[in-house]
């Protein structure tokens, strides 16, 4: 017997990809036509990112666990992460906004180091 243990609707839920950073006050976006693209997907509480390219079909890593959202925080619990198997466990915290089809969060990345980064929802 399968017990479904995912949430169904939350915030952010659905298909993402890295568009760019914010540096102080300045958004630097991504040319999303490359061929290198990172994709985010948040689904019933779990999320996974990879980076690959689409033309070369080569991989540049992955990651994934379980995600929640409230009151203006995002936070990821990492349960496999293929570029630092020392990083499985930790959750890290993000204040993050929606604005129009853009996801901005901010926080620091699993080295410790600030991001503030922009990913843009990708229609089904």
């Amino acid at each position: 017997h399968w017990k479904k243990i995912s949430n169904k609707t939350l915030p952010l839920q659905g298909k993402w990809l890295m568009a760019g950073r914010v540096n102080g006050d300045k958004e630097r976006r991504r040319d999303t036509n490359r061929p290198r693209k990172t994709m985010k997907i948040l689904i019933e509480g779990y999320f996974q990112w990879i980076a690959f390219n689409t033309v070369s079909f080569s991989f540049h890593g992955s990651g994934g666990g379980s995600y929640r959202t409230t009151d203006g925080t995002y936070t990821e619990t990492i349960d496999y992460f293929s570029r630092d198997n020392n990083k499985v466990g930790i959750s890290l915290g993000f204040d993050y906004n929606r604005e129009g089809m853009d996801w901005y969060h901010k926080g620091l990345s699993s080295k410790g180091d600030p991001l503030h980064e922009i990913w843009t929802y990708r229609i089904p």
